[in-house]
């Protein structure tokens, strides 16, 4: 059985980004899904910034010109459209970009360092908002990848409650 969650913990200057520009090749670029016609398949790329944001967007495109079968058919500096009808974007750390879509992969980059307007770290709102729309496409996988910051908010949270236990609570 795949997992439908990914949580890593990884120091800084680990391969986070190149390690999450590999995963949603996978899954932008290597699976395939069935959708209605006409539909887009969003995969997020969400960063502290999107200028972070745009580094797992040219790992990305670089790993994809590598693979045979499958080509970026358009890009933006904030966007890749492939010929497998996926679109890779990356967008801002708010729960309001991240609703609406069909989604068969999120990657979450950093995400106990986001902050929004407020200074807030908006990752556990984030999270809820992306799992109905991962839930919708049969195999879809969230990729959360951050260094440590601190004992609170939702990275710490995953940690605390799944980390070295055995059940699938």
């Amino acid at each position: 059985t795949q997992a439908r969650e990914v949580w890593t913990i990884a120091g800084r200057r680990s391969g986070k980004s190149r390690m999450s520009a590999f995963i949603v090749v996978v899954c932008a670029a290597i699976r395939r899904y069935q959708f209605a016609p006409g539909e887009r398949p969003l995969i997020p790329l969400i960063a502290p910034s999107r200028r972070q944001g745009g580094i797992i967007l040219d790992y990305a495109e670089a790993m994809i010109d590598q693979l045979p079968g499958t080509t970026v058919t358009r890009r933006t500096t904030e966007e890749l459209q492939l010929s497998t009808g996926v679109i890779i974007r990356v967008e801002s750390a708010s729960l309001r970009t991240s609703r609406g879509y069909t989604m068969p992969a999120f990657s979450g980059d950093e995400l106990a360092q986001w902050r929004d307007e407020n200074d807030a770290n908006p990752a556990l709102e984030i999270y809820r908002a992306v799992r109905p729309a991962l839930a919708s496409v049969q195999h879809s996988l969230s990729v959360s990848i951050s260094s440590p910051y601190a004992m609170r908010g939702l990275l710490y949270d995953m940690f605390d409650r799944y980390y070295g236990r055995d059940d699938d609570a």
